[in-house]
C-alpha cells in the first residue's frame, strides 16, 4: 500500500477549504437550518444503485428490482432527488469513494464485515456532503428499499416539529439528526446538523457499520432524536414500508472483508497508525487464524490497540 496525502481527498478536504462565509464546515453558517421546516421545506433525497454516475441515468441494479421501487417513489414524491450509491459489489469502487471521502477507517461493527456495509456508509456520506454542497437547509435521506405510503407527508411534518420541540428545549440549538426508522433507511437532518456529522466523522473515522455509529451518541458527539415507530401517534395509517427485511438485501450478498483487506484499508486511509500496529490492527495471529476469528472480543481488543495507537 502507498502513503496518501490528505489533500488528495477531493470530498472533506474540499469543504474544509471553502472558507468562513457559510460553506465550511466549522458551524458557523447558514443558520436557516434552526428554523422550523415543514414538508415543503425539506429535500427528498433517495440512496440507489439504479442510477449512474450522473446521479439520473437509469441503470439496471442486481436482482433487488430496484428500478421499479424507484419509479414508484418518484411516481408518488416527484420532487425526490437520486444519489447513485455506492456499490458494494465493486471492490475497486468502494475503496475509491472510501479515498474520496478522506476520512480514515478503523473498522466495522461485528458480523457486519461486508463490502456492502461499508458501501452503505460511503453512501451516506455522500448524502450528507450533498446536503453542505446545497446548502440545503433540510434533507430527508432514504435508501432505496424504503416504500413511502400515503402518510408520508404527515410523518415528515411530525418530525419537523419534533426538530422545534427540540430547539425549544435547548434553547435554540437543536439536534444535528433524527432517526425515522430503527436503522437508516430514513433519517431527516438539518444543515447544521450535517456539518456536524462530517465534522465528527473527520475526527473519529469509520468504527462501526452506519447505523451503529450514527446512532450513538457517544462515538458522534451529536444531539440524536429517534422517532423510530412506522405509525404516527394519531393516525392509524403506516407512513412508510420496506420492500425487503433489513439485512435481506443486496448488502447481504457482497462479500466479506477479509482481514487482510481491512489491514489494507487502513493503510491506505491512515498509513502511520497503522503500519505502527502488530498485524495493522487486526487480531494477533498469523493470517489463516485472523481471518477465522469470529470472536466479538477478538474485534473489539483489535480495534482498541489501533485507536489506542
Amino acid at each position: 500500500a502507498r502513503r496518501r496525502s490528505s489533500h488528495s481527498a477531493p470530498g472533506l478536504a474540499s469543504l474544509r477549504r471553502t472558507g468562513r462565509r457559510g460553506s465550511a464546515l466549522d458551524g458557523s453558517a447558514l443558520r436557516g437550518s434552526a428554523l422550523p421546516c415543514h414538508l415543503s421545506d425539506v429535500s427528498l433525497v433517495m440512496l440507489t444503485l439504479s442510477v449512474g454516475t450522473d446521479n439520473r441515468t437509469r441503470v439496471a441494479a442486481g436482482k433487488d428490482n430496484r428500478s421499479a421501487l424507484l419509479d414508484a417513489a418518484l411516481a408518488a414524491y416527484p420532487a425526490i432527488q437520486t444519489i447513485r450509491a455506492v456499490n458494494g459489489h465493486n471492490h475497486t469502487e468502494v475503496i475509491e469513494a472510501l479515498l474520496a471521502s478522506g476520512l480514515s477507517f478503523h473498522n466495522v461493527s461485528s458480523g457486519g464485515r461486508q463490502w456492502g456495509m461499508l458501501a452503505c456508509f460511503l453512501s451516506h456520506v455522500r448524502a450528507l456532503l450533498r446536503q453542505v454542497e446545497t446548502g440545503a437547509a433540510w434533507q430527508l435521506t432514504m435508501e432505496d428499499d424504503l416504500v413511502p405510503l400515503p402518510s408520508f407527508p404527515s410523518l415528515v411534518d411530525h418530525a419537523c416539529g419534533l426538530y422545534a420541540n427540540a430547539s425549544r428545549r435547548l434553547n435554540g440549538s437543536g439536534v444535528e439528526l433524527l432517526q425515522l426508522s430503527p436503522y437508516t433507511e430514513l433519517r431527516l437532518t438539518s444543515l447544521e446538523g450535517a456539518k456536524a456529522l462530517l465534522r465528527r466523522l473527520q475526527r473519529v473515522g469509520l468504527v462501526k457499520n452506519v447505523d451503529q455509529q450514527f446512532n450513538t451518541p457517544a462515538i458522534m458527539g451529536v444531539r440524536l432524536l429517534r422517532h423510530t415507530g412506522r405509525k404516527l401517534r394519531r393516525e392509524a395509517e403506516m407512513a412508510w414500508t420496506l420492500a425487503r427485511k433489513t439485512n435481506r438485501g443486496d448488502i447481504a450478498r457482497t462479500e466479506q472483508i477479509t482481514w487482510a483487506e481491512m489491514a489494507m484499508l487502513r493503510l491506505l486511509t491512515n498509513w502511520d497508525r497503522a503500519r505502527r500496529m502488530p498485524s495493522y490492527g487486526n487480531p494477533r495471529g498469523g493470517e489463516e487464524d485472523t481471518d477465522l476469528c469470529a470472536k466479538v472480543k477478538c474485534r473489539r481488543r483489535a480495534l482498541q490497540r489501533f485507536m489506542r495507537g
